[in-house]
């Protein structure tokens, strides 16, 4: 009888599934942040890459730092809505529903990216159209060029 409270059951196995999996997606995200960032040989102030590369690009960008920064604080609430799944329906229709609303929660904020994205582009139109000299823009930036 003490074997069978020691088991874990079948919902507790699913929780512990989901969470080693966020966080490995996580793990796996910052190793692909400190990989970009110790490969990153370009001078900052090389052209960027034509427009129609940039948009994947800050994109992918966008949603790997999103995988990394997000999924280890929004684990509990992702492992809520398993919760509250499981007791609706079957253990497997709620772990194929959690993951769905993690695929959702990945594309409402690959859409944030996106607006993100957009408000580059103004920005740096409006700067381009300000004929602001280098400095300038630097400073504008964030970058203080003294």
């Amino acid at each position: 009888m003490a074997l069978d409270k020691a088991q874990p059951g079948p919902l507790r196995v699913q929780h512990n599934i989901i969470l080693v999996l966020l966080l490995a997606l996580a793990a796996a995200a910052w190793a692909v942040l400190v990989w970009q960032h110790g490969d990153a040989t370009m001078d900052m102030t090389m052209a960027s890459p034509p427009i129609g590369l940039r948009a994947p690009l800050f994109l992918a960008s966008w949603v790997i730092m999103m995988v990394a920064m997000m999924f280890p604080t929004a684990a509990p609430m992702i492992l809520t809505f398993h919760r509250v799944q499981a007791v609706k329906y079957q253990l497997d229709v709620a772990l194929v529903s959690t993951w769905v609303f993690v695929g959702a929660y990945l594309l409402v904020w690959a859409f944030a990216g996106i607006a993100a994205y957009a408000g580059v582009l103004a920005a740096e139109t409006a700067a381009a159209r300000a004929a602001l000299t280098p400095a300038a823009e630097a400073q504008v930036g964030g970058v203080n060029s003294s």
